[in-house]
Order: C-alpha cells, then structure tokens, then sequence
C-alpha cells in the first residue's frame, strides 16, 4: 500500500510550472499532501476551503495536517456572496450538474490558481479503498427484516432533526430505514437519488420521462459496490464536476489514488481491510497514520457538505424564488412551491433537490436564453 500510494504520488509531481494541493483535511489528501512533503525540497504549496458554519467546516483538520509538514497554506472562507457566484458556475458547465460540491471546488481552483498551475487532489480514494459509509450502510439495510425498517422509520420521522437536519444523528437513522425498507435491488439507488421515485411522480410535468433508475451491482459484496461507483458516480459526478470547476480557471489536477495501480489494489484488498464496522479505508489508514495527525488519521468519513440548509432559507432565498418561479413545463409549480416552503419553514430538508432545480434553470438561463439573445441581437 505504501509503496503503490508513493509512486503514484511521486509521479504526478512532475511539472515544470508551480504545482501544489487542493487541502480537504480528510484522509485522502492529507495522505497526497503528506508523501508531496516527503518528497518535495520546496514547501508544498496547500488550499482549503471552508464555512462559517463548523458542522461543514474542516479546516482545522486541513491547518494540523499542513502545520505538520510545513505547507505554505491559504484558506478560502465561503461567505455570503453565494447567489452572486452561482451564475458564474452555471456558465463553467457545458450541461447541468446538480453537484453543490461543485461551488467550493470552483472558488477554491480560482484562489489556487493564482499561485499554481497544477494541483493534486484525494479524489478517488472513496472508491478504491471503500471509504464511502454507504457500504457499510448498504450491508446492514440487508440484515435488517424490512417490516422492521418501515415501522422504525415511522418512529424516527416524527423527531424533528431527522427531517430538516441533514448532518443529525437521527436524519442519517432516518435515511438508513427508509433504503432498509425498500426492495433489494432498490436500495443503492435509495442511498444514491436525489429525488425518490414517489417525489418524480409529483414533480414532473412532462410525460414520458424514465420512472425507474436503479444502480444494480454487477459483482455482490462490498467490491460490486466500489466497481459500481467506479462506472457511474466517478465518471457521471465526480470527475466532471472536479475537471470543469478548476479547467474554468485553467488549473490542472491530478488524482494520484485514482492511478490504475492503486485502484486495483484497492478493489483487491479483502474485506477484512476496507471497512471494519463502519469504518472505511481500513487498509490506508494503516498504512499512513504515522505520516497523519492523530486527529486526521481517526476521522471517519464526512463527505465534503455544504451548508445548503441555511443557504435556501437565507443567502439564496431571493434566488431561488426568482428563479424557480419560472414555468418551463417540466415541473409541477405546485410541487416547487411545496418544497420551497417546507425547507423554509425547517419542515424538512430539500437542499439538495433545491440545488439541482436551481442550478438548471441558471444553467438555461445562461447557456439556452443568453446565447438565443445575443444571435437575436
């Protein structure tokens, strides 16, 4: 592991114009960060990004990491000039993507560009060593009598924070019976959408599009899973949404755990060394805790979030009435309005889907509208 991981790294610092680091202060990169140190005469040049709000802020962890080895290390705090910058974003891609990850990854490439022109990243490293706590999740809903499930997600549904607090104990709980209680073959598409078939029914106004989508496993266990992901949400999310959101700001960045050598390591490592209770990456944080700060190297699995709670009941409030006021045929108005005014009324949480509407009516609007206006003039 440590050897396959150093190459891999140690490759991709071959440049002959200023290269650094995109800092998230998980594992990933803290592991990329650590050997580029080991490796590099000069100080590794680091960026992170954070918020305000310290349930979607990681920063500190990114700080210990880069203190550790000496980085030259700048952070980027996303304020309140959000509705101000989602145009720009909707202008960097070519077609929708209702990723909100794609926000922090734009601005934080546009500040580490004016220092480098190249920047490795962890990206990949979920996938090849299964750090996603969806694996786990995914295992246990199988174990557990889905009769079972249904009554215990009525149970937990009725507190508060399991509706409208996404980051909560109980709303994860409450996310876990729902796939527990759907059929098999449903369920990591449960754990995947974004919009639940019986919420497409109501929301769509246009005949004809696909009422079913299911993300089926062509292998069983937890290696199914990674090849999964591999084959969908790498090349149809991530990738995308990493490669446009910095190239809009002409900034290269590589994936050194996405190498062919340390992905099949990666799908190749027993069980017994991917995730142990639900605890992923087993093997990697093995491998590198002595290169981590202890409080790096224990961090479970948090995902990069995005404080789009609040966004949608204060920053982009205005925004995202304006815009989602308009009728284009596609959706139901009532629904909208019906989503608009739960997640402000805290009666649930629709960030996310909130996003992807509002990131495709600017994305029409900037890419459709704008353009038609211009030939017209």
């Amino acid at each position: 592991m440590r050897e396959t991981v150093r190459d891999a790294v140690a490759m991709r610092l071959a440049s002959d114009v200023p290269l650094g680091a995109l800092l998230s202060g998980g594992i990933d990169s803290s592991v990329v960060v650590a050997l580029m140190a080991q490796t590099s005469s000069l100080p590794v040049r680091t960026f992170t990004v954070g918020f305000g709000d310290a349930r979607y802020d990681e920063r500190d962890y990114a700080r210990a990491v880069a203190e550790r080895y000496g980085t030259v290390h700048e952070e980027l705090a996303i304020e309140t000039d959000v509705a101000d910058t989602l145009p720009r974003l909707a202008a960097a891609f070519d077609e929708p993507l209702g990723d909100e990850a794609a926000l922090p990854m734009f601005l934080i490439s546009e500040q580490a560009r004016r220092h480098v022109t190249v920047a490795l990243t962890g990206d990949g490293g979920d996938e090849s060593f299964a750090g996603y706590e969806r694996y786990s999740a995914h295992r246990l809903a199988s174990a557990l009598p889905s009769p079972l499930a249904r009554l215990g997600g009525h149970v937990v549904h009725a507190a508060p924070s399991a509706r409208h607090e996404p980051r909560s104990p109980l709303f994860r709980v409450a996310r876990f019976l729902d796939v527990a209680a759907a059929p098999r073959d449903s369920r990591y598409t449960r754990l995947m959408e974004v919009f639940p078939r019986e919420l497409r029914a109501r929301l769509w106004a246009v005949d004809g599009l696909p009422g079913i989508n299911l993300l089926v496993p062509s292998e069983r266990g937890l290696e199914g899973l990674q090849l999964l992901d591999l084959v969908t949400y790498l090349p149809g999310d991530l990738l995308p949404k990493a490669d446009i959101a910095s190239m809009a700001h002409s900034l290269e960045l590589r994936a050194p755990l996405l190498d062919h050598r340390v992905v099949e390591l990666g799908l190749a490592l027993p069980r017994s060394l991917k995730i142990r209770g639900l605890t992923g990456k087993v093997a990697l944080r093995r491998a590198f805790a002595a290169e981590l700060p202890p409080e790096v190297a224990r961090r479970g699995k948090t995902g990069f979030g995005v404080p789009l709670g609040r966004w949608f009941r204060e920053d982009l409030r205005e925004l995202a009435h304006d815009a989602l006021a308009t009728d284009r045929g596609w959706f139901q108005p009532a629904e909208v309005g019906r989503l608009l005014d739960e997640h402000e009324s805290g009666r649930a949480d629709h960030g996310h889907r909130l996003w992807c509407l509002l990131m495709l009516e600017l994305w029409v609007r900037e890419h459709v509208e704008a353009p038609a206006l211009v030939t017209a003039a």
